[in-house]
């Protein structure tokens, strides 16, 4: 059965096992990593889907500033490969 729930009633670990099923354990590289590097996300816009219990995808949002102008970075947004392309990411 599949349920929303913010993001903040999950545990780091499970957050993580899924970012790295998605993108790979490579993906601290990535300049989106670098541009919110010590910043933390924004709870009320970061929300998981469960499968019976279980993480399956996630989107974070995150504040960024670009010159003087303060913004909101999107992502990522991370669905686990055995439920790619099912309309999870697109329903986040």
């Amino acid at each position: 059965m599949i349920q929303f729930s913010p993001l903040t009633g999950i545990s780091a670990d499970a957050l993580n096992a899924l970012l790295d099923d998605a993108f790979g354990t490579d993906r601290h590289m990535r300049t989106a990593y670098l541009l919110r590097k010590g910043m933390t996300a924004i709870d009320h816009l970061s929300f998981a889907i469960l499968d019976s219990g279980v993480l399956v995808a996630s989107i974070q949002c995150w504040p960024v500033r670009l010159d003087k102008a303060a913004l909101i970075l999107v992502g990522p947004v991370a669905v686990a490969t055995r439920f790619q392309n099912s309309g999870l990411g697109k329903q986040l």
